[in-house]
């Protein structure tokens, strides 16, 4: 289970370092095997090698012939980059994925359960703003109130 978020820095080379606190569920999971591909808002989604290999079977079900299935299918499939954290625990990402992150230095990793998400700092920032706006529309204020935050 992947908690929490922290800044990181994409070196020159185009990786990051990645925390212990989410290098050591790796190590054991999937001995530091990971997918990183596109995920929305210009993130990139990084899976461990086992939840990887459930999702990308479900997106390789999905009935092709619907288009918003295909976008998924091109999005998460066709730019799933299979990678191995390096002895110091560093992740070299694709340069297509920085590249469609706006990755050049600054970023953010946060933890979502199953899988961890990088944005870059500039992109997180309006994510915030757009959490503000959706947490306080009336019609979505239920969630708030259900979850008994």
């Amino acid at each position: 289970m992947f908690r929490g978020s922290c800044l990181l820095t994409v070196d020159d080379k185009g990786r990051i370092a990645v925390p212990n606190r989410f290098r050591e569920p790796l190590a054991e999971q999937c001995d530091g095997r990971v997918v990183a591909t596109m995920y929305h808002d210009r993130g990139i989604a990084i899976y461990p090698w086992p939840v990887w290999e459930e999702l990308e079977q479900r997106l390789q079900d999905l009935p092709s012939g619907d288009s918003a299935n295909r976008v998924l299918q091109e999005m998460i499939l066709g730019h799933a980059d299979e990678r191995q954290l390096d002895g110091q625990g560093r992740l070299l990402l694709a340069p297509s994925l920085r590249r469609y992150a706006k990755l050049d230095r600054d970023a953010e990793l946060m933890g979502q359960g199953h899988k961890l998400v990088l944005w870059s700092t500039q992109t997180e920032e309006q994510r915030y703003e757009n959490w503000a706006q959706i947490l306080n529309d009336p019609e979505r204020a239920q969630t708030v109130t259900k979850l008994k935050l």
